[in-house]
């Protein structure tokens, strides 16, 4: 992949993580509020017709996890969901001279969750899918571009070849095939035996196979 696609995956993965938090954070956290009058009632539901539970004193905490109809659902003091009218409490934020700066981050981050949620694998995966294939693709092309050289120890026949050759008849041998050594990769730097004479064109100093000029011996390379 190349660098362009990998930042634009890096830089979905990180809001994606980041919007995921913050959803997490909106959906499971609730807010703090003080009270502003005297005395507030605690209901039993989102409205004045619900029964009495319990009530607060001014300048009293609470937590307010949800907002029904101009009603903040809590938690009471016997852990049984109550209800307080939204006219009588404020946020501590808003209190202190700023206002919830959190709340158009909170609208803006559960519209485009959902979003992100469907069309961010599909993004990510075509991001990544498409550099590892065209780095395949490079790769293939790199390999198949190399080539190698190779003698036969018996017949001294010289191939040029990708991979290794067939072993199929070989000339100085009647039962046997071609005995294959590799000479080294394809290049343009000539080398040259001290001994058979066999000359041949390599990237980098090719190996020490047999040569046929020494009984028991390999080649001798020189650059020439």
């Amino acid at each position: 992949m190349n660098d362009s696609k990998f930042k634009i995956a890096l830089f979905l993965r990180l809001i994606l993580v980041t919007l995921f938090v913050s959803f997490i954070n909106d959906s499971f956290c609730s807010d703090l509020y003080r009270v502003t009058t005297d005395k507030l009632y605690i209901r039993t539901g989102a409205g004045k017709q619900f029964e009495k539970s319990d009530s607060l004193k001014k300048d009293e905490e609470i937590r307010i996890d949800e907002i029904i109809d101009g009603w903040g659902r809590i938690e009471n003091s016997e852990s049984e969901p109550g209800f307080v009218s939204m006219d009588f409490v404020q946020m501590v934020n808003e209190e202190k001279g700023s206002t919830d700066s959190n709340a158009p981050t909170r609208d803006w981050t559960k519209a485009i969750f959902p979003l992100l949620v469907v069309f961010g694998p599909l993004i990510y995966f075509f991001l990544f899918r498409s550099g590892s294939n065209s780095k395949s693709s490079s790769k293939n092309q790199s390999a198949e571009k190399i080539q190698f050289l190779y003698e036969c120890r018996h017949c001294r026949e010289i191939v040029r070849l990708a991979q290794t050759p067939s072993i199929q008849h070989c000339q100085a041998k009647s039962i046997k095939g071609h005995d294959w050594r590799k000479l080294g990769i394809v290049g343009n730097v000539h080398y040259s035996c001290d001994y058979c004479g066999l000359g041949i064109y390599t990237k980098h100093k090719p190996e020490q196979t047999p040569c046929s000029a020494k009984a028991i011996g390999n080649h001798n390379w020189s650059k020439s």
